[in-house]
């Protein structure tokens, strides 16, 4: 079982050592072309899986294939955010459909808010962008409370945050799921707000996700399945 589970948020502009915006580089091209060189390994294994962690933050932006690296367009820390989990949602599915003949079941996961290490670049303003962001979503989706107030945003503890991806290597019951989108110890929910447990329609974009897989290889110089 591998478990794609680094990862980097909205950090100002910086580029990988190759060269690569560093959110799609460190989220997406790192996981691709980990998983790439341990696909034998992954192969050998009885009933082996691969977990990447996408994120709720997917719903801020879908892919720009054209413009990966932010070179024609103004970089945001949020949407390049987005780009890249969208992009492991994608990976997780492309993966499911090229693997899932040899064997391989993959998903991708939403863990939920958790406070980590992985906002260390939130400032106050990129805070409250998060949480404006998270109450459009509440009220888009019509994801409303009891006092029909849209729905804050939830934080979660650490385990409560690693329960899904545990849940998703594990559960004998996402056999017939290879591919999917999960949140929550559940399926993930199309038109449903992604802040909880829903996603947006361009993840299970098919040619979406075979295009960036053709990118993805181009790029990192590695190809399998």
């Amino acid at each position: 079982m591998l478990m794609n589970n680094a990862g980097v948020m909205a950090c100002p502009l910086s580029r990988t050592v190759d060269g690569f915006e560093k959110q799609f580089g460190t989220n997406h091209l790192g996981h691709f072309a980990l998983t790439a060189r341990l696909a034998p390994a992954i192969l050998a294994g009885e009933a082996p899986r691969v977990v990447t962690l996408s994120s709720a933050g997917h719903s801020r932006s879908d892919v720009d294939l054209d413009d990966v690296n932010f070179e024609a367009t103004p970089y945001d820390a949020w949407i390049a955010y987005g780009r890249s989990k969208t992009a492991n949602a994608l990976f997780a599915r492309e993966l499911a459909t090229r693997a899932g003949a040899s064997g391989v079941l993959s998903f991708s996961v939403h863990p939920g808010g958790i406070v980590t290490e992985l906002g260390r670049h939130l400032d106050d303003q990129l805070r409250n962008d998060m949480l404006s962001f998270a109450r459009e979503r509440a009220v888009r989706f019509g994801d409303v409370g009891d006092d029909g107030e849209p729905r804050r945003m939830q934080f979660k503890s650490v385990p409560a945050g690693a329960a899904t991806q545990v849940w998703a290597a594990t559960s004998p019951s996402l056999a017939t799921r290879n591919g999917a989108y999960l949140a929550d110890c559940g399926l993930g929910v199309q038109g449903v707000n992604p802040t909880v447990n829903g996603y947006m329609d361009y993840l299970v974009d098919d040619d979406h996700a075979r295009r960036l897989w053709i990118l993805s290889e181009r790029l990192t110089g590695v190809s399998f399945f």
